[in-house]
């Protein structure tokens, strides 16, 4: 994650928690996930997540679909303003 600015890497809800993850689980972050249904012009739910990785850096990730947990994430120039930091908690908007 130190070398790009860009990864994708796997969101999981674990015991109520939005973790974004590597595919052995060996890198785990908590997020903080925006799901929205019908956001996305075929009717997909999409997934936004904010999150900080060990070094500090704070990343942005978006996943589409309900059959994937694939998330596409991008490093973000600085701290979200406009995101209310709930470690673990998640927004429904159904």
């Amino acid at each position: 994650m130190n070398v790009h600015d860009r990864i994708t890497l796997y969101l999981a809800k674990r015991d109520d928690q939005w973790h974004v993850t590597n595919w052995p689980g060996t890198l785990a972050m908590l997020a903080l996930v925006n799901v929205r249904r019908n956001g996305h012009n075929w009717g997909l739910t999409r997934r936004d997540a904010w999150f900080q990785a060990d070094d500090g850096a704070w990343w942005w990730g978006v996943s589409y679909g309900d059959l994937t947990d694939l998330i596409h994430c991008k490093k973000l120039l600085h701290e979200p303003v406009n995101v209310k930091w709930g470690l673990g908690t998640s927004i429904d908007r159904g």
